[in-house]
């Protein structure tokens, strides 16, 4: 089923929209919008099955998160705290979501390095001092 004419401004407009890492996610969402609206209800369908879909996965992922941090570390804790709000800020580009999410993985793989050296270098210690 061909639902968009690949030479319609709107199919531009979206192709352009997907490439675009600079403009704020809240503004890609409400151009998306307004090209939804423009669409016929067969293409306004589809999209909202694909939403309702895509709406699902991410329930599953939030639900898998939400077990993760039941057993997690309180480093990892936090960890996914902050992807957590990451991800609902939608005042972020594209390009800004992706760098701060390399930031906060950077910094918490390395605090997780840094508490594994302190355990095992003071468990050394102590296996030092038992002998």
């Amino acid at each position: 089923m061909k639902l968009l004419n690949k030479t319609s401004a709107d199919y531009k407009m979206l192709k352009a929209l997907r490439k675009d890492d600079t403009m704020k996610r809240s503004d890609k969402q409400g151009k998306l919008s307004e090209i939804t609206l423009r669409q016929s209800k067969e293409v306004q369908d589809v999209f909202d099955m694909k939403m309702t879909y895509e709406d699902a996965v991410e329930a599953m992922e939030q639900q898998d998160m939400e077990s993760r941090m039941a057993t997690a570390s309180p480093n990892d804790q936090q960890y996914f705290e902050e992807l957590r709000k990451l991800r609902n800020d939608m005042s972020l580009t594209v390009e800004e979501f992706k760098d701060q999410k390399k930031q906060l993985k950077r910094k918490f793989t390395k605090s997780s390095k840094t508490n594994k050296n302190k355990s095992s270098s003071s468990s050394s210690s102590e296996e030092g001092e038992n002998h």
